[in-house]
């Protein structure tokens, strides 16, 4: 897709964040299971992530550092609920 975002030193494709939005609209069922300002936050932390797994797409030119970013920050998310419920 043609087209660079930039702000500063960040310098990303439009498919980038494309691909952010719909990684953050995946579990838009918890706008319906959810109080919605939780929904709200969740999508708002998926989008940042997927920009941010995006990112590192585009500089490594490799899919493992998203693969591995992805799955740390899954397991500290468990790591954490585990500690605090």
């Amino acid at each position: 897709m043609p087209g660079k975002l930039r702000l500063g030193r960040f310098n990303m494709s439009w498919a980038g964040i494309i691909i952010a939005l719909l990684f953050a609209l995946a579990p838009i069922e918890s706008f319906w299971l959810e109080h919605w300002v939780d929904a709200l936050v969740q999508q708002g932390h998926a989008f940042t992530l997927g920009v941010l797994y995006a990112y590192w797409l585009e500089k490594s030119e490799s899919i493992i550092a998203p693969i591995i970013a992805h799955n740390a920050s899954d397991g500290i998310t468990v790591l954490l609920w585990t500690i605090c419920f």
